[in-house]
């Protein structure tokens, strides 16, 4: 799916810019507006729509850690909202395995190589 068709949706929240999150070590460009886990889903369509996740916080499968001053901070992503720059330096099991594939292939995701 393009970034096109993308933000035709109504699975994300209405955006008008797209924002930088830093994942495994590559920048990504992601709709304001949404939670982390929306914006994976941005990243990674299929994986991430197919992944174990309850998608409300109950199941704790969306896990991720926030880079902070000096420690990084768990959050659970359906529940928190990206902010530009934020960098992601842990994904939980199964968002890793969802997200091994991302950022492999040319699928126009916004995706740069820092």
């Amino acid at each position: 799916m393009s970034t096109e068709e993308r933000s035709g949706t109504d699975m994300f929240a209405p955006y008008k810019n797209l924002v930088r999150m830093v994942v495994d070590g590559r920048e990504c460009r992601v709709p304001e507006n949404n939670s982390v886990l929306r914006c994976l889903q941005y990243v990674a369509m299929d994986a991430i729509s197919e992944a174990e996740l309850c998608w409300n916080g109950d199941c704790l499968n969306c896990k991720v850690w926030i880079a902070e001053q000096k420690n990084d901070k768990a959050a659970i992503a359906c529940r928190h909202m990206v902010s530009d720059g934020m960098k992601i330096t842990k994904l939980s099991e199964h968002l890793e395995e969802a997200m091994k594939d991302a950022f492999t292939g040319d699928d126009d995701v916004n995706i740069l190589e820092l």
